[in-house]
């Protein structure tokens, strides 16, 4: 179901309706659209997890080098999904007009802005990949499966961005499902052939970590050989509508979100990395524990992820339609649940933190330094769930993707980074220095509610 059918339903009652039909419709809207992605996410943070746990039994080394060598992907797909949320915030505002000849022609303008962005990066990461893990650790055996992996998981990363483009315009169009069964088959075939080539089983020899860069670039092949065959037999608007030409006021808020978005998503890409690397400036055991805690994080905050999409999807259709009072109500709603939330996810992850350390596979010297940063995580949980609803949910839907940048500048790099280091470089033990990883949760938070709170971001994009 589209966008448009979402928001013009009988029922939907967003406009000037009562408190119940409001719930209605975003409880509509998260199973729709919010539960699939959420369930999407937690695969992909759960098949993250299950390489480095995987990999782990060779070697804290072997943990670090994929842990590393991921990092950079994850900066190239960070990337990729800042060019595909700039889509996505215009292709569900023309959806809810039920224009889909304009988000074709969005969709088409993406594809190739990322293309033409990403073919040089990969090639460099697959021909001289030692000098990017160089950035990051001297420790040469971690260097060396670092650069390993890189060489057989790259070139695919071109495929990745197709994919993410296509997973974006989709649910800004209603279809959280579609994607959500694509994915799962992917990442149930990637962790298939990790069992495969990583640890050599069904008569495949060992390969380790290129076993595990091997699997994932196998996998993502055959997701997109599976998507571009759903599209032609379903005849989806992807493939089927024919772009139009957009105005040139259009053509340059795409270029300004997609610009806005991006950069966005690089700095937090770029901090997420040097946070890593601080921490392993303290010590090769701390850094193989933090390199598997990111992947379960992730896991964790998956639902939250969903539920920020799904508000992005109905605000975006709504502010589309101009009905800016039943925006402002909904995204209302959406803080009030991702609050509660939030909280009863914190008090989980303390309650479960014995439960978790055993699932995760940590060694007698990682026991104690995975307990202290769990309990870091669980205070902060709250604000961390709350800033991605404002950033992604609602701000960016409404086209502030300049000021969530603004503020994504101002907590990673004049807070957590900055304390983080002078902690790590004063010698600090990773007990003392990990906490300031999330010293700018809190002022980001009061930042991002200031600018929710202006109503900036109540705007329609497409005209």
């Amino acid at each position: 179901m589209g966008t448009s059918e979402l928001i013009n339903s009988k029922d939907n009652g967003l406009n000037n309706s009562p408190k119940n039909n409001i719930n209605r419709v975003i409880v509509r809207n998260i199973v729709r659209v919010g539960l699939p992605v959420a369930i999407q996410s937690m695969l992909v943070a759960l098949l993250s997890l299950t390489d480095v746990v995987m990999v782990s039994s060779y070697g804290t080394e072997s943990a670090a080098a994929v842990g590393l060598a991921s990092k950079w992907h994850f900066l190239i797909i960070m990337i990729m999904s800042g060019i595909s949320q700039a889509a996505g915030i215009l292709i569900a505002q023309f959806a809810g007009k039920s224009d889909f000849k304009s988000a074709k022609s969005i969709f088409n303008k993406s594809l190739f802005l990322g293309l033409a962005i990403f073919t040089l990066p990969v090639i460099l990461m697959t021909f001289m990949p030692s000098y990017f893990i160089l950035c990051q650790t001297d420790d040469k055996n971690v260097i060396a499966q670092g650069s390993t992996y890189l060489v057989w998981s790259s070139l695919v990363q071109l495929l990745t961005f197709f994919v993410i483009l296509c997973e974006s315009s989709m649910r800004s169009t209603g279809d959280g499902f579609t994607p959500l069964v694509i994915g799962t088959i992917t990442i149930l075939l990637n962790i298939f052939f990790n069992y495969c080539f990583i640890g050599g089983n069904f008569g495949f020899s060992p390969m380790e970590v290129k076993g595990a860069a091997v699997a994932t670039s196998l996998a993502r092949v055959i997701q997109f050989v599976i998507l571009i065959s759903f599209f032609v037999v379903k005849g989806h608007w992807i493939y089927k509508s024919i772009s139009t030409p957009l105005p040139t006021t259009v053509i340059s808020r795409l270029k300004k979100l997609s610009v806005s978005c991006t950069a966005s998503s690089v700095v937090f890409a770029v901090g997420a990395m040097i946070s890593q690397i601080l921490v392993g400036k303290i010590g090769t055991i701390e850094l193989a524990t933090y390199c598997i805690l990111v992947p379960f994080f992730n896991l964790m905050y998956a639902l939250y992820y969903g539920l920020s999409v799904a508000s992005s999807v109905t605000i975006g259709g709504l502010l589309g339609k101009k009905d800016f009072t039943g925006a402002k109500a909904t995204a209302k709603s959406f803080l009030k649940w991702i609050g509660v939330l939030g909280l009863i996810t914190g008090v989980l992850l303390y309650l479960l933190k014995p439960v978790i350390i055993q699932c995760l596979n940590f060694n007698d010297n990682q026991l104690d330094l995975a307990s202290y940063a769990l309990n870091v995580a669980s205070i902060y949980c709250v604000l961390c769930m709350l800033n991605m609803m404002l950033v992604n949910g609602i701000l960016r839907a409404g086209g502030q993707n300049s000021y969530t940048l603004y503020c994504n500048i101002i907590t990673t790099w004049c807070c957590d980074l900055p304390f983080t280091a002078i902690a790590v470089y004063l010698g600090c033990s990773f007990y003392t220095a990990y906490p300031f990883l999330y010293s700018g949760e809190i002022l980001g938070f009061i930042l991002l509610y200031m600018g929710y709170k202006k109503g900036r971001w109540l705007a329609d994009l497409t005209v």
